[in-house]
């Protein structure tokens, strides 16, 4: 499920079966031209791939909007609010939460995030055309896919 009109309409009548969330997680960065760009082409991978997982765990998993914190936050309150974030959404019966970051360093915070942190590194799609870029996609969906798959048994 998406997080739009439609797909919540669908969430009310069937949320007893659907019972994880995806957050995808981006740092926005305008300390600088170069920065900026590279946050939007994170936040587009990111999203692309949030939606991919989505497609294909359809009918078991909520996709949230994109959590957003700056590249000069202070960790510790974003992973406060992240928490406060997510545990609101878990009131409705999530059994599992999945967080989609480019970002290592919330890798290293994983034992305080409630949530399961999926850290992927960063391939630089500026570069290679779309093409090119498909198959990885699909590659990361496919692996991500199956790892939250094996938290439902």
């Amino acid at each position: 499920m998406q997080w739009s009109k439609d797909h919540l309409e669908t969430y009310v009548d069937t949320k007893e079966y659907i019972d994880t969330l995806l957050v995808p997680l981006v740092n926005i960065n305008m300390k600088n031209d170069k920065q900026l760009i590279k946050s939007g082409l994170e936040r587009e991978y990111i999203e692309i791939l949030a939606y991919e997982i989505e497609r294909r765990l359809a009918g078991r998993i909520m996709l949230l909007p994109t959590f957003v914190y700056t590249y000069n936050s202070h960790y510790d309150k974003e992973q406060e609010r992240l928490n406060l974030w997510v545990q609101s959404f878990k009131q409705e019966s999530f059994d599992n939460t999945f967080i989609l970051t480019l970002d290592y360093e919330w890798s290293k915070r994983a034992q305080d995030i409630d949530g399961h942190i999926l850290w992927l590194s960063h391939i630089p799609f500026d570069h290679i055309n779309e093409a090119s870029a498909k198959p990885f996609v699909k590659s990361q969906a496919d692996n991500l896919s199956e790892t939250i798959q094996s938290f439902w048994s």
